[in-house]
Parts: C-alpha cells; structure tokens; sequence
C-alpha cells in the first residue's frame, strides 16, 4: 500500500493523529480495492473555510494538514526533504477549525498573486508531496 494511502487509512479508519490528512486523487485507470474504496468514500469533504490575513491576500500553495501545531512544523521539515521547490519557500501554519472534524492546521507555501500562479506552483510538485493545492488568504 503506497504511504500516502496508508496514512488516509490510519487518519479514518484509526483516527491516529499526526498523519497527514489529504492525498491527491488517483487516476482513473488505478483501480482501488474496495475496503480502500469505500473509506474513501467515507472522509468527508472540508467546507471552504477564509483563512487568517495574509499581507496583501492572494494565494499560497496548501500542501498538508494536521491536527497539532507541532506535528504541522514536522511535516513541515518532511515535505521539505520530499520536494526541494518547498526548500526556497517559508511555511504558513494556518489554524482553520473545519466543521465535524474540529481543529485542524493548515501547512502551506508561499505567497502568490493570482490562483493561476499557486497552481503552477504546485504543479512543480506534482510527484513530490503528496498533495497541493491552491488556497485563497484574506487580505
């Protein structure tokens, strides 16, 4: 089982902390298997959630998320060590409390201008992490 899966299903099915809580979406031809399937199913989808104020709004690259602060920073450091475009980047550790699933924080990278260029950004990362997604910051 790839870690990334591994640690989807220690996150639901064990509700064991400091495992990353996302993991990007497998391709259509890569066949799930059915116990993986339908806990995947199960986790349920994060509602849009505005963020503490970032100088100037705009953009940064959501890359993970945890349930502490602490285990935010480390995988903070592991992210790094997976994907070396993160290595010129500053982290941001947004706390954000998502409906039915209480606090959480947000681990993300950089400050862009525009959507287009946070996607880009995590496009260059693509195979790297395990997930990366653009996320608008309040002004």
């Amino acid at each position: 089982m790839p870690s990334n899966l591994a640690n989807v299903a220690a996150t639901v099915l064990l509700g064991l902390p400091n495992q990353p809580a996302f993991v990007p979406p497998r391709t259509a031809d890569a066949a799930k298997p059915p116990a993986i399937a339908a806990a995947a199913e199960a986790v349920p989808k994060a509602a849009p959630v505005t963020v503490a104020a970032t100088p100037g709004g705009g953009f940064v690259a959501h890359v993970a998320s945890y349930r502490d602060e602490a285990a935010a920073r480390t995988g903070w450091a592991e992210l790094r060590r997976q994907a070396p475009g993160l290595a010129t980047t500053e982290p941001r550790f947004l706390a954000v409390t998502i409906p039915g699933k209480g606090p959480w924080v947000r681990v993300a990278a950089g400050h862009f201008s525009s959507q287009s260029e946070a996607t880009g950004f995590c496009a260059s990362l693509k195979g790297m992490v395990g997930y990366c997604r653009p996320l608008a910051v309040a002004e």
